[in-house]
């Protein structure tokens, strides 16, 4: 959204205008699992074992933030029992998991939380089993840790990871031949075990060449990036284990894409090549344009997980990452399996009732037997796994956001769609949908008259999309925009200011849109009032799981402008000549904010600017 607040000049408290960008969508309410009305003690402890020191950190600390967020949620919605959380480190250390799963496992706790990690999970996941506790790991992807018969994943598997690369590169990059480079450990093999699986029914011829050593992994990346074809390249490793082979790619001057797992996805992973030459003259050298599948990717997240996001802000004062959704989400499935059972005979054995946690979240066996979820419903597999959407992020510029193109699962394919090509199916009677994303932007020109007693203000402001254009058939046209709110005043989708192919494979459209949109005042504390101004587009052609607009990180500096505490100016434009889609006759702005210029509110009487932003929104 893009916001212009302003409020009366005069002996009067500043007011407010909202001047908004937002895309089309389907809003829905975050639901909270219902508890049973029945007399039940009035706490139930959940123990969480996660590392919260150490090398495991990055991880196993957002996992505890959903962790308390979900169960803060929780005990705020009412309902019994209140659910009481015990934290314990296991500072990345097997030896004090392994103690801290015994003294778990002859605690009173319900369930435990955690591991975090696959290697951890794998060394207490018995203990915990044998204690007779189920174990709900929120990020460990390893599809051995289900193993023991009380420990579930909340996560998808690494092999499941593995095919949704292959189905990636077959359909959305149309791609026939990969390289995988893949570590010679478990997690490479299972990586390359789900690759091989999708790639031999999907048609993709697939290499798989591994390596033990630096020596080897950079040999193996400089045969694959001197490839003539040109073909995919697949790093199937830990994030530390594909540094050596991603900067032998770039420096031998990789031309086909490159893509890897979660253990990649996020702007975290530039960290690991600061040292380098290339990465302090140019951020984000190594990873531009490296794709990685992670659970969600927050730009082009849906209307639960935009929510969510929204709420971890108010709650910790930063973005959540990835980490911290799936511990949010393990935490919805431990406290809504506790307060399923909660009027279970036996409630107040402490074993008795473990063993009916278990039996509720195993009951938990397709879409319709679930719980709510951020990306979809949480329910899990015969092998106490997650069957889990994933989405495909892409590094631009050394930030992790969506990439062009998605794959979005749909439960009944269509047969007018699968014969457009629309729908695909990647896996036997396993179907997604092609869905594409829109890098979108604004810059404001001017709000030059507000109208209160006509409901309406005058605006002009440039809207420029980047995308790539999607295969033909699939009907979506990213352009085919309305501004609803719009009264008078030029915008044809059909004839941009200005269009072009960029070197990054995206196409953008550039226009300019002037005239008056409607807009709904609040006078009730006037003359000391607060304006919003919105102006949105929708798409009225393509539902949500088609096309999703997200904010261009790319081509915006800053999303956001304020008053200025000084005049400084700077010029305009730096991120976005960089991109391509230039606006013409562009002119200097406020430091603080390149997409507002200076002269934007100076007609305006009676009114003084005080914020700006352009965003997402999943509903007008």
């Amino acid at each position: 959204m893009l916001r212009a607040v302003k409020g009366p000049r005069e002996r009067r408290s500043r007011g407010g205008q909202f001047f908004g960008l937002f895309a089309a969508g389907l809003a829905a309410m975050l639901a909270v699992a219902s508890p049973k009305a029945f007399a039940q003690p009035p706490t139930a402890k959940i123990a969480v074992a996660l590392s919260l020191t150490g090398p495991n950190a990055s991880i196993g600390r957002p996992d505890l933030e959903g962790v308390r967020l979900a169960v803060e949620e929780a005990n705020a919605a009412g309902g019994a029992p209140t659910i009481e959380l015990s934290v314990y480190d296991d500072a990345s250390n097997a030896a004090e998991g392994a103690r801290l799963a015994h003294e778990i496992g002859a605690g009173d706790a319900l369930l435990v939380l955690g591991p975090g990690t696959t290697a951890m999970a794998l060394n207490e996941g018995p203990i915990y089993s044998d204690a007779g506790m189920v174990a709900i790991g929120p990020s460990t992807t390893g599809d051995r840790v289900t193993d023991p018969e009380n420990v579930f994943r909340a996560i998808f598997s690494t092999s499941d990871a593995g095919e949704i690369l292959a189905a990636y590169i077959r359909y959305n990059l149309g791609g026939r031949r990969a390289i995988v480079l893949m570590k010679d450990d478990s997690y490479g093999h299972a990586v390359s075990d789900g690759f091989k699986r999708a790639a031999d029914w999907l048609g993709v011829a697939a290499e798989f060449r591994p390596y033990k050593t630096v020596e080897e992994a950079e040999a193996a990346a400089g045969l694959a990036a001197a490839d003539p074809t040109n073909p995919a390249i697949v790093l199937a490793a830990y994030d530390l284990d594909t540094v050596p082979v991603l900067k032998a790619l770039k420096r031998n001057g990789a031309r086909g894409p490159i893509l890897g797992s979660i253990s990649i996805a996020g702007d975290s992973y530039n960290s690991l090549f600061a040292n380098e030459p290339e990465e302090r003259q140019t951020p984000g050298f190594f990873t531009e344009g490296v794709y990685a599948e992670s659970p969600v990717v927050f730009d082009s997240s849906n209307a639960e997980t935009l929510a969510f996001a929204d709420r971890f802000r108010d709650r910790f004062g930063r973005a959540p990452t990835l980490w911290a959704a799936q511990g949010y989400e393990a935490a919805r499935l431990a406290v809504a399996a506790i307060r399923a059972t909660a009027d279970a005979p036996g409630v107040d054995d402490v074993a008795v009732r473990r063993v009916a946690i278990r039996t509720y979240l195993v009951s938990l066996d397709s879409p319709t037997n679930s719980v709510p979820g951020l990306n979809g419903p949480l329910w899990f597999t015969p092998e106490r796994g997650r069957q889990q959407a994933i989405r495909m992020g892409r590094f631009q510029g050394g930030q992790f956001v969506s990439a062009p193109g998605q794959l979005v699962p749909v439960r009944t394919a269509d047969a007018s769609q699968i014969k457009s090509g629309a729908v695909v199916e990647i896996a036997p009677n396993r179907f997604v949908r092609r869905q594409q994303v829109v890098y979108t932007g604004i810059f404001l020109n001017e709000i030059s008259r507000v109208d209160v007693a006509q409901s309406t203000f005058s605006a002009d402001f440039y809207l420029w999309m980047r995308f790539v254009r999607g295969p033909d058939g699939l009907g979506v046209n990213p352009t085919d925009i309305k501004f609803p709110t719009q009264v008078r005043g030029s915008f044809d989708p059909g004839k941009p200011a200005a269009q072009g192919d960029l070197d990054d494979g995206t196409t953008y459209r550039l226009w300019q849109v002037t005239g008056d949109f409607k807009n709904d005042f609040d006078l009730r504390h006037y003359p000391a009032d607060r304006q919003r101004l919105a102006a949105g587009f929708f798409n009225a052609r393509a539902a949500s799981d088609s096309i999703v607009y997200v904010q261009d990180e790319k081509s915006s500096v800053t999303s956001d402008w304020s008053a200025p505490a000084s005049g400084a100016y700077s010029v305009m434009g730096a991120a976005l000549a960089a991109s391509g889609p230039s606006v013409p006759q562009a002119q200097p702005v406020q430091p603080f904010g390149d997409a507002v210029a200076p002269a934007a509110f100076h007609n305006l009487t009676q009114w003084e600017p005080l914020r700006t932003s352009q965003g997402r929104a999943t509903i007008l």
